[in-house]
């Protein structure tokens, strides 16, 4: 699976594989041309969404760049 973020420390896309033989998922954090900005290997289900998060969108200041991106 691959998706598009807009996250407080990434935007481009991330892919998400699942490894059969570890059974867990690899995930690829591309930069806008494509490559690999960076890899997360054999990371399990039970984490994959925080794994994506911490990567992504959670940044030190999380909850006060949110108040100011939302005017809050």
């Amino acid at each position: 699976m691959e998706f598009s973020v807009e996250g407080f420390i990434h935007q481009g896309k991330v892919k998400v594989l699942y490894n059969a033989s570890t059974d867990a998922f690899d995930i690829y954090i591309l930069n806008a041309d494509g490559s690999t900005k960076e890899a997360i290997e054999e990371v399990y289900i039970d984490v994959l969404v925080d794994t994506i998060d911490r990567h992504v969108e959670r940044c030190e200041n999380y909850e006060q760049r949110v108040k100011d991106f939302y005017h809050l």
